[in-house]
């Protein structure tokens, strides 16, 4: 039988535990920390923030059905991607050390959302991350892998699809982007 000191700490470990999340949660672009480089300083020590973020990002990339996210596409400012294509898995400061055979890909992003824009990507990539377990890996991807990992550390590193696409899809982009924000702010009232 619990103490009521212990029911108590329980309950806010399990508080601890739950992120709720909302509409406002993904940020769209032209949110600041969509834009900004957050890739450093590195991520030296795993605590209960960075735990619990990496439940959050792991949680909403599932509800979400997303191939992936990065942390500052929910607000927070640590270099840390969900992967959830065929390699499904947490990278803390992931850098893309080589890449090769330039592609052309279509992609979706949750902070642009209702937009495809196609962009040059590579289709092999060499990693170097951290996983959750904070081991250093050294990995070579390919194909969808690649493309979403490339997605996800431009986002850590400030750049968005937006950047990458051609000068005439730009006005496109924000013309769909603000017509979906129109419909999610009708909705979610």
């Amino acid at each position: 039988m619990q103490t009521n000191e212990e029911k108590i700490e329980t309950e806010v470990v399990e508080e601890k535990k739950v992120k709720l999340y909302n509409k406002d949660s993904i940020k769209f672009f032209p949110a600041g920390i969509l834009l900004k480089d957050i890739s450093k300083p590195e991520i030296t020590e795993v605590d209960n923030h960075i735990l619990q973020l990496i439940d959050t990002l792991k949680t909403m990339v599932i509800d979400f059905n997303a191939f992936g996210l990065a942390a500052n596409q929910i607000g927070e400012e640590e270099p840390i991607v969900m992967i959830n294509a065929d390699f499904k898995g947490i990278m803390i400061n992931p850098v893309i050390t080589q890449q090769s055979n330039e592609i052309k890909s279509i992609e979706r992003c949750l902070s642009f959302p209702g937009v495809e824009v196609t962009v040059k990507r590579f289709n092999n990539i060499t990693v170097q991350y951290l996983n959750e377990d904070f081991e250093e890996i050294v990995q070579d991807f390919d194909g969808t892998n690649a493309i979403v990992i490339e997605h996800e550390v431009d986002h850590i590193n400030g750049i968005t699809f937006y950047k990458r696409a051609s000068a005439v899809d730009k006005p496109k982009i924000l013309r769909k982007l603000n017509k979906a924000k129109r419909v999610i702010n009708r909705n979610f009232k």
